[in-house]
């Protein structure tokens, strides 16, 4: 196993881990991704960032190895195509958070409701690409402020991922008629 390296740092004044269950998200955070992999879902289970709680800040970190780069700093293209692909890749967890919730057997539903609390909480601002995988930190929380919404990650990313418009040529204003 490669060293934790750290990613990001959300301080709990601003958001703080969802209670589910018995714990947190992040509790059962090898139990999402033991599911996810059995599914056939590496990549999304890779997504998920080790959190570290604490008791003013919540640390995340990956095991990955490779370059770390924040999707906010890359090129407009590669930018695109990252949120493009982990917009993809969160549509997939919540089809799977809904499946399991719709489940009979108590365990999967117990499941779905912790995948779908999971995908709560982070925005564009907490992806990473390490190496070419993307992982999310901020997962699971939502804001102190009630009166704050939470993120809608998916529509972040929609909006990151769509092309810019084209610029329309501006042209020129008639020029006045002389005065009579």
């Amino acid at each position: 196993m490669a060293a934790l390296r750290q990613i990001a740092e959300i301080r709990r004044e601003e958001r703080r881990p969802v209670r589910v269950f018995e714990g947190t998200a992040q509790d059962y955070r090898p139990q999402i991704q033991d599911h996810l992999r059995a599914q056939g879902m590496a990549e999304h289970a890779a997504l998920f960032a080790a959190a570290n709680p604490l008791p003013d800040r919540v640390q995340w970190f990956t095991d990955l190895p490779g370059e770390i780069r924040r999707l906010d700093d890359l090129p407009e293209p590669e930018q695109r195509a990252v949120a493009a692909r982990v917009a993809a890749l969160i549509e997939d967890l919540v089809r799977e958070a809904e499946r399991l919730k719709a489940d009979r057997n108590p365990s999967n539903r117990m499941l779905g409701e912790v995948l779908a609390v999971a995908c709560e909480g982070p925005g564009t601002g907490d992806i990473v690409l390490v190496d070419e995988q993307p992982v999310l930190a901020g997962w699971g929380l939502r804001p102190v402020d009630p009166a704050v919404r939470p993120t809608d990650l998916l529509a972040a990313l929609r909006a990151v991922a769509a092309p810019a418009p084209a610029l329309r040529p501006t042209v020129p204003a008639a020029p006045a008629p002389p005065a009579a």
